[in-house]
């Protein structure tokens, strides 16, 4: 196989990689001798690094239930695997107040948090910006402690809703 095709078939596995399509084992004269597709290392072609851990033990739906909350707003979070979204919104007039969403992990009582996206809002400087907060699990409660790095410390508890 002249480089050319190399190259080609390297495209080709990358694009497969990226499509979440594994490569299969291949004996060695397959595989160049190293694990890897005619000269290309088999790290090479194992697709995109892991996402961050999920959030587990966390997915689900959550509604902030901190005392304090303006009673007049409803806030809730939505963790699903690595993802999360969140909104507030007036409870009279019906409409969104803040939302945003992205990425997150959990690892032991570490939450990660980082937002991709966001309405209009305060959580506008926190775009991009990775969030760590402390993570308190009490069955179907949770609560969030840290400062964010705006600098604004929080201390968020919600219920599980059913």
């Amino acid at each position: 196989m002249n480089r050319r095709h190399r190259f080609l078939a390297a495209v080709v596995v990358l694009l497969l990689a990226a499509a979440g399509c594994k490569p299969r084992s291949a004996p060695e004269s397959a595989t160049g001798g190293s694990g890897g597709l005619n000269g290309f290392p088999a790290a090479a072609l194992a697709g995109p690094p892991k996402a961050a851990p999920a959030a587990a033990g966390l997915d689900g739906a959550w509604e902030n239930v901190t005392p304090g909350f303006n009673p007049n707003l409803r806030q809730i979070k939505h963790i699903n695997g690595n993802q999360f979204t969140w909104v507030i919104w007036d409870r009279t007039r019906r409409t969104a107040v803040l939302v945003s969403g992205g990425t997150c992990s959990l690892q032991g009582n570490v939450y990660k948090e980082v937002i991709e996206y966001c309405g209009a809002g305060i959580q506008e400087q926190l775009l991009g910006r990775e969030q760590v907060l402390t993570v308190e699990s009490n069955g179907d409660r949770v609560t969030f402690s840290g400062v964010l790095t705006s600098g604004v410390r929080i201390n968020e508890t919600y219920q599980r809703m059913r």
